[in-house]
């Protein structure tokens, strides 16, 4: 017998015979296709784990007066004593491998969220133990076990992190060996949480505005803000506990920020939406969401935020423990007049300068500096001039790049055709282009021969070597000869 697959033709006996051995059915011939349904749909309810790549499968047993964690990676013999099925791959290292149960008997599912990351969100997977015996809420229990990836003994870490609880938008924080068993008893019941020794049970309720970004029906932006309130339960012993609302992540996708903001605003901790609205930005856990709607640009509106304050017309401050940081900033006019300059320097016209202020698309450009609140104190007159010029230095810097961008699309032959015989050329131009080189004195004592000034024409005989070249292109960045510039292009 056969059958069209794809424009195909296939012999239906042999693609049969084919999946029934991947299957593990021994068969011959006559295997009929009702059968084979019922190996399929029996093979399809074992109950598959795998681990690998930051991840594993996690269960929980409540048999014993203490509970445990059983690893796949680690038990999963043990595991295959209990619940029988077998594991079916295995990589080289060891750090991967999937297999399937027969069934779980006792054992519980349970989620994980990673400790051993520098945002836990990255690996977070909550599991379903049940639902509230309460026939008037419809919640799932929902847990994650503290996890290292690839750790076999798993004490120090269940000790040191709390397990957590959540229940729509509650969380809780316990720990493993002490209280959490009693705790889940308590919340599977829809009980009050008991109170624990050297630990009340003290509810905490935080809010936070969020704002959602949708679309009308001429497709067009709105917002709509949301006010997210969380209950929190730390019933835990550690000191350090994580941030509750990074357990929220999946509630609050809606309102997250997929793209970097211009540096200025991520400092100010705010979005620039696309219709020119802003909105104040929320960090949890190393991942930005859109919070409340502001009046305008705090930066014209002087409404800053992120705890900056204003200190001169172009100069922000934050202050740290010991730190400040300065935030020097200017608006993309600057830029303009500064392209202008550097275009007048190089004899070239308006092409290049339009050519320079499209290829400068940020609304401001900005400097930032660390320095110690003490100097700060003691001379902050002089570090506020300083920054403002470091800013200055940057935008010369940037326009600059953008013009050596154009002249290395130069030939060779066209730089040494425009580039006057008698053009003087430094051996203080050498080291500033060619600083990076280890022997950058043994190649100017090699071109310059002890002398301190050469001409264009006494180097041409060097141009076969790119450090010579790259000296030549420098000197039209900095307008001491005039080229034609590929702009067209």
């Amino acid at each position: 017998m056969s059958i069209s697959k794809f424009g195909k033709i296939v012999n239906l006996d042999m693609l049969m015979s084919e999946l029934a051995q991947i299957m593990g059915v021994k068969v011959g011939k006559s295997l009929k296709l009702d059968s084979f349904d019922k190996r399929k749909e029996k093979i399809m309810k074992k109950i598959t784990y795998s681990w690998g790549h930051g991840y594993t499968d996690l269960f929980l047993s409540l048999d014993g007066k203490t509970p445990k964690i059983l690893d796949v990676e680690s038990d999963h013999n043990k595991l295959h004593e209990m619940c029988g099925g077998r594991t079916t791959f295995v990589s080289r290292s060891g750090n991967s491998g999937e297999g399937f149960f027969d069934q779980l008997g006792s054992l519980i599912p349970v989620g994980l969220w990673r400790v051993d990351t520098r945002h836990n969100h990255d690996y977070q997977f909550f599991s379903s133990v049940g639902k509230i015996i309460d026939e008037y809420v419809e919640e799932d229990v929902l847990v994650a076990i503290p996890y290292v990836s690839h750790e076999e003994d798993k004490r120090e870490t269940l000790e040191d992190n709390p397990v957590v609880i959540k229940v729509g938008r509650t969380v809780i924080y316990c720990d493993f060996y002490t209280n959490f068993a009693q705790t889940l008893k308590a919340v599977l019941l829809g009980e009050g949480l008991p109170e624990f020794e050297g630990r009340r049970k003290i509810k905490k309720t935080f809010q936070k505005t969020f704002t959602h970004v949708d679309k009308d029906d001429w497709d067009r932006d709105f917002l709509e803000e949301e006010n997210f309130e969380i209950d929190f339960y730390n019933l835990s012993q550690n000191k350090e506990t994580p941030n509750p609302w990074s357990f929220f992540r999946s509630e609050l996708i809606k309102y997250q920020i997929f793209y970097r903001q211009p540096r200025i605003f991520e400092l100010l901790g705010v979005e620039q939406l696309p219709d020119g609205k802003f909105v104040k930005t929320i960090n949890i856990d190393g991942t930005k969401y859109r919070g409340e709607t502001l009046d305008g640009n705090p930066l014209e509106t002087g409404k800053l935020t992120a705890g900056w304050q204003r200190i001169a017309e172009d100069v922000l401050i934050r202050f740290y423990d010991n730190e400040v940081h300065l935030l020097a900033y200017t608006s993309k006019e600057a830029y303009a007049k500064k392209a202008r300059r550097i275009a007048n320097k190089m004899n070239q016209g308006e092409e290049l300068i339009e050519f320079l202020k499209s290829a400068h698309q940020e609304e401001y450009e900005e400097f930032e500096q660390l320095v110690p609140k003490a100097l700060y104190m003691l001379d902050g007159t002089n570090l506020i001039a300083k920054i403002r010029k470091d800013l200055a230095n940057k935008i010369g810097r940037n326009i600059r790049r953008s013009v050596w961008n154009l002249i290395d699309q130069v030939t060779d032959a066209t730089i040494l055709e425009e580039i006057p015989d008698n053009l003087v050329i430094y051996a203080d131009d050498y080291r500033e282009v060619n600083n990076w080189f280890s022997d950058i004195e043994d190649l100017v004592n090699k071109y310059f021969s002890g002398q301190t000034e050469l001409t264009a024409k006494d180097l041409k005989y060097a141009t076969d070597n790119w450090d010579v070249m790259q000296v030549f292109r420098h000197l039209a960045v900095e307008g001491r000869f005039k080229i034609n510039l590929p702009l067209e292009d």
